[in-house]
């Protein structure tokens, strides 16, 4: 491990530990804010993938069942499954995924 990387998870460390704030501590280390967050970014990017996963799995369950269903009602059911997950990021995973609905064409008979 490099020392930065010592230093990096020390001050996560002690934010868990403590009260202390990131812009308290990192003066008495090596590290600038920057390099810092950057780093913090990258833990939270494999979150949202997991999460994501996880939501996509509980969303194929759904369609299995009910494949009439769209966004919308995907992400209610979500809801009353536990799950808080915003409905843009049902659509975006629906759609990345190919499980989409079709919206039916009204013809206007005169």
């Amino acid at each position: 491990m490099k020392n930065t990387e010592l230093e990096i998870n020390a001050v996560k460390e002690l934010r868990r530990e403590s009260d202390f704030k990131v812009y308290e501590i990192l003066p008495f280390t090596s590290i600038n804010s920057e390099i810092y967050y950057a780093d913090n970014l990258n833990d939270h990017v494999e979150e949202k993938v997991e999460f994501d996963e996880e939501i996509l799995k509980q969303i194929r369950r759904i369609k299995t069942k009910h494949p009439e269903y769209g966004y919308r009602t995907v992400t209610n059911e979500l809801h009353k499954s536990g799950y808080q997950v915003n409905h843009k990021r049902v659509f975006r995973l629906m759609k990345k995924d190919n499980l989409t609905v079709k919206k039916n064409e009204y013809q206007v008979d005169y």
